[in-house]
């Protein structure tokens, strides 16, 4: 077999006599080009090759030219990618930053409060049953503040006859020594329960927002200074700290019993020769009140819990060497319904801040 034209691939010519089709990329006076073998059986039963070229100079300025064009474009279709989606997460996420504002505004005083229910897609449908799930929430809740109030309420009568007989009991001389024991006994627990009682009604009225505040300008230094005699006996181990000269607008009694519920904590918790310091200090439209002791402190497990009715530290704290475990709780009612509240910093062995934040009196 003579080759009657040259070989524009010489491998792709002899790979073609060994009957394959072939593509190679080959140069060709210097301009690259893409060379197709096949084999071809002659009529005189010879194998041939035929060989095709195709100039590879067009297709590849047109895919350069593509490839400058991506590159161009590939910024402007991220932005608006980039756009686009913002803008659908947006409007996907709205419903969901609707829902997550309305829950984060729910507190224990207003329950009565809904979940926005919009449309009829799942966020509708999740805002439906944890709007369910408030309302039986709130039914309990009620209830419970019902039981508390009615059965505080309830109890006034029989231990006002307890605390009656009792004291008349001891008025009597004839009685044996251990009747007046006796009786001197049932007076102090009668007495414990009627206080017991007094502070549960206080958190059911103050829980519906009944309270009744007699609200007057109080200067800081009067309302300390009346709240370390209530203290009693061991007011001489309270220091006055820095008085700022100004004045809250509230109940004198309720912020008294405030102040002096926590003195009577700072003095039982810190033994001697610790110390208790009672300050104040202005900061913004608001007057702050400190308690500070260098007493045992409080493990901080324990700090979230401190202003839950009934809660006890440890077992060193029974109702023999503390109080009923409400006097927290009364704290920080007062304190949220004078539009303040109050806050708990302690570290074991090193004492306990307690810090009330009152609004300013503007007056």
């Amino acid at each position: 077999m003579g080759v009657q034209n040259p070989m524009w691939s010489e491998r792709g010519f002899q790979e073609a006599l060994s009957g394959n089709e072939t593509w190679y990329t080959e140069i060709l006076n210097g301009e690259r080009v893409r060379v197709f073998s096949r084999p071809q059986r002659l009529p005189n039963e010879e194998m041939g090759v035929i060989q095709a070229i195709a100039p590879l100079e067009e297709i590849e300025r047109a895919v350069q030219g593509v490839t400058i064009t991506l590159l161009l474009l590939l910024p402007v279709a991220l932005l608006f990618a980039g756009v686009g989606g913002a803008v659908l997460t947006e409007r996907a996420l709205h419903p969901v930053r609707d829902l997550t504002a309305a829950a984060r505004g729910i507190q224990t005083s207003n329950l009565s409060a809904r979940l926005p229910v919009s449309g009829g897609d799942e966020f509708a449908r999740l805002s439906d049953v944890l709007n369910g799930m408030l309302q039986r929430l709130e039914d309990g809740f009620h209830r419970e503040r019902r039981f508390t109030a009615d059965a505080s309420h309830e109890l006034k009568t029989p231990l006002a006859i307890i605390k009656a007989n009792t004291s008349l009991g001891l008025e009597d001389n004839t009685l044996p020594p251990d009747y007046h024991k006796t009786l001197r006994t049932i007076d102090r627990a009668t007495d414990r329960a009627n206080r017991i009682v007094q502070d549960l009604l206080f958190l059911a009225r103050e829980g519906k927002g009944s309270v009744p505040l007699r609200c007057e300008r109080i200067l800081l230094q009067t309302l300390f200074q009346e709240a370390i005699d209530s203290v009693g006996g061991e007011a001489q181990r309270i220091t006055l700290g820095e008085i700022p000269d100004s004045s809250v607008q509230g109940d004198r009694h309720h912020l008294t019993r405030l102040l002096t519920n926590l003195l009577g904590n700072a003095v039982r918790y810190t033994p001697f020769p610790g110390t208790i310091t009672l300050s104040g200090r202005i900061e913004g439209g608001f007057v702050l009140f400190e308690v500070r002791d260098t007493g045992e402190g409080i493990p901080a497990e324990h700090l979230p819990h401190l202003m839950e009715p009934f809660y006890r530290v440890d077992a060193a704290r029974t109702r023999d060497s503390g109080g009923s475990g409400l006097g927290l709780a009364i704290c920080r009612s007062i304190a949220r319904s004078h539009g303040g509240d109050i806050q708990i910093s302690s570290a074991v062995g090193h004492g306990t801040t307690v810090t009330v934040r009152l609004p300013r009196s503007s007056v």
